[in-house]
């Protein structure tokens, strides 16, 4: 079920009440929202006003069965937290941070926020056209990394995305893109040759990086 015009959830009326049955009755597991400005109504949304625009969501929340809410909301100038009142991200079970790297395709998922769980995960997401949609999946994944030019992109791109400790060893990007030892050692080789990446452990227990990000380190 998809609405073509966004509820005001700052002070809802007959139409919301109408979703909260449909998602009641449809047993829906997730409802996306998008966006929060959208559905903020005349709300100020740099004050605590926005505080029932949540209370709201959180109702659509125990709507469904067992489900949750999506909610997409833009950042403020700094790309920091969300844009608007600083309460608002106190009551979220779970903040994502959506970025795409200049100049590539790549979209990285960083978690901001995890009530019960581990947070700061990374997840690097690469744009495909399908069917003349645009589909995200994994960078670090692909039919490009049978190929030698592959392999390096995807080393490469697990190195700058794909890891919480901005580097890795040989083994752990062997276990993450699913390449061979051999074909590992080549594109590292490849790579630190090329400029692209720097190994700051040592010559018997490498750790390898993005080499802007150690010159950056430096």
């Amino acid at each position: 079920m998809t609405r073509k015009v966004a509820l005001n959830m700052h002070q809802p009326g007959p139409a919301f009440e109408h979703l909260l049955r449909r998602v009641k009755a449809g047993e829906f597991g997730l409802v996306v929202i998008d966006t929060l400005r959208r559905v903020s109504g005349a709300a100020d949304g740099n004050s605590s006003e926005m505080g029932a625009v949540v209370d709201n969501i959180d109702r659509i929340k125990l709507a469904t069965v067992d489900g949750s809410t999506l909610t997409l909301a833009h950042t403020d100038k700094g790309d920091n937290d969300t844009r608007g009142f600083s309460g608002i991200e106190d009551d979220i079970d779970c903040v994502w941070h959506a970025k795409r790297e200049e100049p590539s395709t790549v979209v990285v998922l960083t978690n901001r926020k995890m009530k019960e769980g581990l947070e700061h995960a990374r997840i690097p997401l690469a744009a495909h056209s399908v069917a003349g949609s645009l589909v995200l999946r994994s960078a670090t994944e692909g039919a490009e990394g049978d190929s030698p030019m592959g392999a390096q992109v995807r080393v490469l791109d697990y190195l700058k995305y794909g890891t919480v400790e901005g580097g890795a060893t040989a083994a752990a990007i062997r276990s993450e893109t699913g390449l061979s030892k051999s074909t590992v050692t080549w594109a590292l080789k490849e790579l630190v040759d090329a400029g692209h990446v720097a190994n700051t452990g040592t010559r018997r227990s490498p750790f390898y990086e993005p080499a802007t990000a150690s010159a950056e380190q430096s």
